[in-house]
């Protein structure tokens, strides 16, 4: 699988799950491209199944979100959910992003996925 067809893969994954248990699902990632790219690909998703939905978060019509953040978001505290870090960490900030994810999956149900591809 090439980065792309990975991002795509967890951005698929999220919204079903959302869809079925209404789980919220965050996202972070280090470039408003990355970010995007997964959220225009989940709208598509969306769409095909027949749901309206934009905006970030997006809202499904169970009330799960699926939340897009930056690294440098001043709004990354208060979320829960399932969390995607991808390819927004290193050796140097490892620690406070762990932290981080680990906040918003606080709840047992909850999983965190770290993913690099650089």
């Amino acid at each position: 699988m090439n980065k792309n067809e990975m991002l795509y893969h967890f951005g698929e994954k999220a919204l079903n799950d959302a869809m079925l248990t209404g789980d919220n699902h965050i996202f972070l990632s280090a470039t408003p491209l990355q970010s995007e790219m997964i959220r225009k690909h989940v709208l598509h998703l969306a769409s095909s199944q027949g749901l309206t939905v934009k905006g970030n978060p997006i809202v499904l019509p169970n009330g799960a979100m699926l939340v897009f953040l930056l690294t440098n978001s001043e709004t990354m505290g208060g979320w829960s959910g399932h969390a995607y870090a991808i390819n927004c960490f290193d050796e140097t900030n490892f620690s406070y992003i762990h932290k981080l994810v680990s906040a918003w999956t606080a709840d047992i149900k909850y999983h965190s996925v770290f993913y690099s591809f650089e």
